[in-house]
């Protein structure tokens, strides 16, 4: 078996873990990247970039529109070119409406349609290109945790609590506002938000929760991780 001196492992290499792994070699850290596939996959739900995506894309030097055009700060992009979209268009009960990206004053007016497959393996050249050491066909087979947060039934649960809230909260916002130009009105754009988006799931997010944070400690038993 071979060892790898590190600083930082990541797994999983996809857009978050290559993005991960590239900011961190880039401030002068000896990062290695794992992934447990040996090819890249297509993932259809994974193919739009959405404005604050494509500002992150942009913090690392690259743009998806146009892979010609990145910055040069960290190795090559082997990306094809991307298809900018404008703005979304909702249907429902008969209804539709079209709306352009909301205005962030941080963010790009635009979101970018571009193949999964391509997207990821392009990240993982730039990683390459950054110094990260890039293990393809790889795949962890235990973690590692020093505070053992996850071992314990009340820090799981209070974990993933905090994990559900806010993904709930970011989605409930941005259902909201859709809603609100719809009706435009803001109380009816929340509560159909709310009515859309939260009620109908959370009975069901929070019993996976309860019995997600149930089953962690005794895999960490069953594992024998230290």
């Amino acid at each position: 078996m071979t060892s790898v001196d590190t600083d930082v492992l990541v797994v999983g290499g996809g857009p978050s873990g290559s993005a991960t792994a590239l900011r961190l070699a880039s401030l002068g850290h000896r990062v290695t990247l794992v992934e447990k596939r040996a090819t890249p996959r297509h993932k259809a739900c994974g193919d739009i970039l959405t404005p604050r995506a494509v500002a992150e894309l942009a913090r690392l030097g690259i743009d998806p529109l146009d892979p010609g055009r990145g910055d040069g700060r960290t190795g090559g992009w082997a990306g094809g070119n991307g298809h900018r979209i404008e703005g979304v268009r909702l249907i429902a009960t008969g209804r539709e409406i079209a709306e352009p990206w909301p205005e962030h004053p941080d963010l790009p007016g635009h979101a970018v349609a571009l193949r999964r497959d391509v997207l990821d393996e392009s990240l993982r050249e730039r990683a390459r290109g950054a110094g990260v050491t890039v293990l393809m066909g790889h795949e962890a087979t235990a973690p590692l945790a020093e505070r053992g947060f996850a071992r314990r039934y009340a820090t799981s649960v209070a974990a993933m609590l905090v994990g559900l809230a806010v993904i709930y909260a970011s989605g409930t916002l941005w259902l909201a506002y859709f809603a609100r130009l719809a009706s435009a009105s803001a109380a009816v754009g929340l509560s159909t938000a709310l009515a859309t988006g939260v009620y109908p799931f959370v009975l069901a997010d929070l019993a996976k929760l309860v019995a997600a944070a149930g089953i962690t400690p005794g895999l960490w038993r069953l594992i024998g991780t230290r």
